[in-house]
């Protein structure tokens, strides 16, 4: 890590903020993972986060990544991020039963949809626990390829039918003569006359 100095100083910032705190290492973490990811468990964004300790978001999750400690981070962060969901679900009912008194309808509608981000943020942290149970179900289909599959199974039918060769054609039958025109002698005169008198 010596050729390293933003990463050193980005890890010494983490545990002067534990520090600061009070924190003690957890679970096979270091101190500054420690502050970390408890910060991510408390539900604070990633992008806040960053902001706070100078960095960008793809800098934190580069971070995350690196350094030897992966697996203990992945375990760490996909610990923190169940907090979090948790976090968020009750979030989610503490922001509606703050709503008090005689509401008006825009801050109710507004506590809804604050509800509901916490709702969908809780859900994509934690899907297993939060997540639609059973009822999303994805569905797609290639109307090409049944299209495609259809017409083989038709060819694979005409494959296996038996053939007949015809060697010469069917005589064909004269078509009958056209019935010749009526004599207007037949023809009533009422209709003679108003076909102008033929």
């Amino acid at each position: 890590m010596s050729g390293q100095p933003f990463r050193r100083r980005f890890d010494k910032r983490l545990v002067a903020e534990a520090e600061a705190l009070g924190l003690e290492p957890d679970d096979g973490l270091s101190l500054g993972e420690t502050y970390f990811f408890g910060r991510v468990a408390a539900g604070v964004k990633m992008g806040d986060l960053a902001e706070q300790l100078g960095v960008s978001r793809p800098w934190l999750y580069t971070w995350m990544k690196s350094g030897g400690r992966r697996a203990e981070r992945e375990r760490a962060y996909a610990e923190a991020k169940r907090f979090a969901a948790e976090y968020h679900a009750e979030a989610a009912g503490q922001v509606l039963e703050a709503v008090e008194g005689d509401p008006t309808s825009a801050q109710v509608s507004l506590a809804g949809r604050r509800s509901d981000y916490h709702r969908w943020m809780a859900e994509v942290k934690d899907r297993e626990t939060f997540g639609p149970k059973g009822q999303e179900v994805n569905l797609q289909i290639d109307l090409g390829q049944l299209h495609i599959q259809a017409l083989t199974e038709v060819a694979g039918e005409w494959e296996d039918a038996p053939v007949e060769v015809v060697t010469e054609p069917e005589p064909v039958e004269a078509l009958p003569a056209p019935d010749p025109e009526p004599d207007q002698g037949d023809v009533p005169s009422e209709v003679l006359t108003l076909l102008g008198g033929r």
